[in-house]
């Protein structure tokens, strides 16, 4: 078995760490580059991995997986996943992605919300996307997790595949979760042990 030596982290920006002190710009955007404070810093630092935080502020699972996909994998990476929340879309074009979700002023998110979006509907997109990911992943030799953000699916999710239900703190931009919240995940997802722990046994 090749040695694990970097932690791949897809999600959206509860992985990329916006709001905390080290990715918040005054306009309230994320920073350029992911947090340190951020979960996927938190438990490749405790096993001992190089980190690449490929997460995407504003994401759709439809992204997350297209990141995935499109990633260029090396020897000795695994995967670990935080997939996004379903009430959130995107369409494709060449040269951007436009992104629908209920913080987004524009009509196109608005129109898609309103007449398009339903819970059902979302998760089924959800669970074909994670399942998806995991089979591709497994065909290219990546070992690979995946954990949840949105309790409002229809299907049930195990707690200890859930990121918080409540924040237990909140980052600069009052939004998003703060250091704290990140930590106490990042404990979560060490002690799984159906999670990266697995890997090392």
């Amino acid at each position: 078995m090749a040695q694990i030596k970097r932690l791949v982290a897809f999600g959206c920006s509860l992985t990329y760490g916006h709001g905390l002190a080290d990715c918040y710009t005054h306009d309230g955007r994320e920073g350029p580059n992911p947090s340190v404070q951020a979960w996927p810093f938190l438990v490749a630092r405790h096993f001992g991995l190089a980190i690449e935080n490929q997460g995407q502020a504003g994401a759709s699972n439809k992204e997350i997986f297209q990141k995935i996909k499109n990633f260029n994998f090396q020897k000795g990476d695994v995967a670990i996943i935080l997939w996004t929340y379903i009430n959130r879309h995107c369409t494709f074009y060449p040269e951007y992605v436009d992104r629908y979700g209920p913080w987004l002023a524009s009509n196109r998110s608005k129109t898609w919300l309103k007449h398009l979006f339903n819970d059902y509907d979302s998760t089924i997109d959800l669970l074909n996307y994670s399942e998806h990911a995991e089979l591709y992943l497994k065909s290219i030799k990546i070992k690979n997790c995946a954990y949840f953000a949105d309790h409002h699916t229809t299907v049930e999710v195990p707690e200890d595949k859930l990121f918080h239900r409540l924040y237990l703190d909140f980052g600069r931009d009052g939004k998003h979760p703060g250091r704290q919240s990140h930590i106490e995940f990042a404990k979560q997802v060490i002690a799984d042990p159906t999670g990266p722990a697995v890997w090392f046994s």
